[in-house]
């Protein structure tokens, strides 16, 4: 589900390693396998944790066009466990498209009109 300004993913956590797990969510980034602690990394912390099974977090604060890259985590006594690297675009909706064509489409009109007066 990914949009503009925000998007949502998640995880699955299917084994705690033998300990249990004392955090859990997502991070995002502008680069590619980041890691919790590495510079531009946001952290999206479950809430309550989730220690077993499926979850989904929100990403929001996107900037429409940059390339981000996601990945699940959780984390206990014996380090921190890492998902897949998953990367996307941030798109405008729909909404936001139409409002693109609609004023490019004016911008265009307006351009053609002062032309022609000037011309």
């Amino acid at each position: 589900d990914v949009h503009s300004t925000l998007a949502k993913s998640g995880g699955n956590i299917t084994d705690n390693g033998g300990d249990a797990i004392t955090s859990s969510g997502i991070i995002y980034s502008l680069n590619a396998n980041a890691e919790i602690g590495d510079v531009g990394v946001t952290v999206v912390y479950t809430s309550p944790l989730v220690d077993d099974g499926a979850f989904t977090s929100d990403m929001t604060g996107l900037v429409n066009g940059n390339t981000y890259y996601v990945r699940a985590f959780a984390e206990n006594s014996v380090g921190i466990g890492y998902g897949d690297d998953i990367s996307f675009v941030s798109v405008p909706t729909l909404g936001e498209w139409g409002m693109i064509a609609f004023v490019s489409l004016i911008a265009a009109f307006g351009g053609w009109i002062i032309w022609r007066r000037i011309g």
